[in-house]
C-alpha cells in the first residue's frame, strides 16, 4: 500500500487585534513512506542526544529565543541543535507547503478561519493528482488548536478518500518537529522583509545565515 504522511504544525492563536502575534502560519510536511528516513532519524537522535537532549522534541521558536527548555544553553549549543534539525530536513525526501495570514486583514476569527479553509481545500483540489497517486493519506496532528483540526477533517475528507488523521506526541515524529521549524522559518521570512525580527532573532542569526535557511526550506515546496 502507497501512504502518504502529512505532518501539521502551527504558529500563532486568532485573535486578529493582537500586537505582539500579527501573523498566522500552518505549515504541511509530505513525506512518502516508501522512502525511508530510518538512517536520517538516527544520525539526528545521536545528534541530539551528544548535545545532552536525548529522547527530546526540538522546538524551534524557544530554541532561538532562549527560551525553555533552553535558557540555560549557550548560543553554540542551540545553534547546534538548530543546524542538526535543518540538515535533517534538508536531507529527508520531503515537499512542504505553508499557508501564511496577516491577520489584520480579517475582520474576525470566522474570517480567518473561512479564508484557511478555502485556502486548504483549492490546494488539494490543485494537487488531486498528487493526493490520490496513494491508497492512504494519513495525517499527524498533535490537536494543538481545534480550529485546525476541524479544517484538517472537513477539507481533506471533501475530496479525498481512505484519510486518517492522527493525534500525535511532538517527541515521537521527527517531520512533526520539521514542520514546527518550517513555521518558525516562514515567521521569520516575513519579519525579515518586514524588518521586524527580535533582539533575540538578530543574535541568532546573521542576516545572511538567515536567508540560506529561508531559501533551502522554500527549495522543498510543492
Amino acid at each position: 500500500m502507497k501512504e502518504l504522511s502529512i505532518f501539521v504544525d502551527e504558529s500563532g492563536d486568532f485573535d486578529v487585534e493582537s500586537k505582539h502575534s500579527p501573523y498566522y502560519v500552518f505549515s504541511l510536511v509530505f513525506h512518502n513512506q516508501s522512502k525511508s528516513i530510518k538512517n536520517e532519524i538516527d544520525i539526528l537522535n545521536s545528534k541530539i542526544a551528544y548535545l545532552g537532549f536525548e529522547n527530546h522534541a526540538i522546538h524551534t521558536e524557544p530554541l532561538i529565543r532562549k527560551e525553555s527548555p533552553y535558557q540555560n544553553e549557550t548560543w553554540e549549543k542551540r545553534r547546534k541543535i538548530f543546524y542538526s534539525l535543518y540538515l535533517f530536513a534538508w536531507k529527508c525526501p520531503i515537499k512542504i507547503h505553508s499557508f501564511i495570514y496577516k491577520k489584520r486583514e480579517y475582520k474576525n476569527k470566522n474570517s480567518l478561519v473561512s479564508m484557511m479553509a478555502r485556502d486548504l481545500s483549492a490546494f488539494i483540489r490543485d494537487n488531486l493528482e498528487m493526493f490520490n497517486s496513494f491508497d492512504k493519506v494519513k495525517v499527524y496532528y498533535d490537536n494543538g488548536q481545534n480550529e485546525i483540526s476541524n479544517i484538517l477533517n472537513v477539507s481533506l475528507n471533501s475530496f479525498l478518500q481512505n484519510v486518517e488523521i492522527a493525534n500525535v506526541k511532538p517527541k515521537n515524529y521527527k517531520l512533526f518537529q520539521v514542520a514546527d521549524f518550517v513555521c518558525t522559518i516562514e515567521l521569520l521570512n516575513i519579519k525579515n522583509e518586514a524588518k521586524t525580527l527580535s533582539k533575540s532573532e538578530k543574535g541568532f542569526f546573521a542576516t545572511k545565515d538567515l536567508k540560506t535557511y529561508i531559501k533551502a526550506i522554500h527549495n522543498k515546496r510543492i
